[in-house]
């Protein structure tokens, strides 16, 4: 009995060694695909169906579309390679922004698809080249400024910031963070167009070791909450002009 038992367990244990090995050869092939991975070509402006002419025939991933469902507004038609969806269990039900959001996950310097796995297996300073568009309704920006500066601040309800212009054309909402995070604003005319708050770092011991920012504002019609690293809050513009640009080639007329 005890030579079975003995066998039994060298058996088991050749058995775990034989499985260990093979996910140690699937993550060595998935992460030598990952160094041999070519950036493809991009948006192509063209003769697609989107309110600026263009068409994703550059991205070599199938085009997945659906209808994003939208309180108070018509529905809004959409198309995306899946290449840009942030993993492969999304979206969970096989559709596009049926829940009324979607996630997407591009590179920052041409909107080319950033895989997941490349997500993963690449440095940190790689990882700052890309960033996330969540597509959703929120409320006006007004309002969105003003609460998230007062929890930021600790500060009461209706509570009045001095406001500081930037050399990058953002507005600072000037207060002492107690929650590591500053609100910028951008304004046209009177009317708040963009909201964007961004970690900030003051040895308070809760840092951050690679400071983001989140954008919200509304590019082709659609509501857009966009996440980078703070490296690049200076391109602020420039990024959300590029947004506008991708979303427009998403829309289906």
């Amino acid at each position: 009995m005890t030579k079975w038992i003995q066998v039994l367990g060298a058996g088991v244990v050749l058995l775990a060694a034989v499985l260990a090995a093979i996910v140690m050869n699937n993550y060595r092939e998935a992460e030598k695909l990952t160094r041999q991975y070519v950036p493809p070509k991009g948006i192509q402006i063209a003769k697609g169906s989107g309110p600026l002419g263009c068409d994703f025939s550059g991205i070599d991933s199938p085009i997945i579309t659906g209808v994003m469902p939208r309180v108070g507004e018509p529905s809004v038609k959409l198309q995306v390679p899946k290449a840009y969806l942030p993993g492969p269990f999304y979206p969970k039900d096989g559709t596009l922004a049926g829940d009324g959001t979607l996630l997407l996950m591009m590179k920052a310097d041409g909107f080319d698809p950033y895989p997941v796995r490349e997500q993963r297996l690449t440095e940190e300073k790689a990882r700052q080249q890309w960033l996330m568009a969540l597509i959703w309704q929120f409320g006006p920006l007004e309002g969105i400024a003003q609460s998230r500066a007062e929890f930021d601040a600790g500060a009461k309800p209706g509570t009045k910031f001095e406001e500081v212009p930037q050399a990058n054309g953002l507005i600072k909402y000037e207060f002492l963070p107690r929650q590591n995070k500053q609100v910028y604003i951008a304004r046209d005319s009177a009317k708040i167009t963009d909201v964007v708050e961004c970690d900030v770092n003051t040895g308070s011991g809760l840092d951050v070791s690679s400071p983001g920012c989140k954008h919200m504002t509304s590019a082709s019609g659609l509501d857009v909450s966009i996440s980078y690293y703070r490296t690049r809050l200076d391109d602020w513009r420039t990024i959300k002009e590029r947004m506008s640009k991708f979303l427009a080639c998403m829309i289906i007329d």
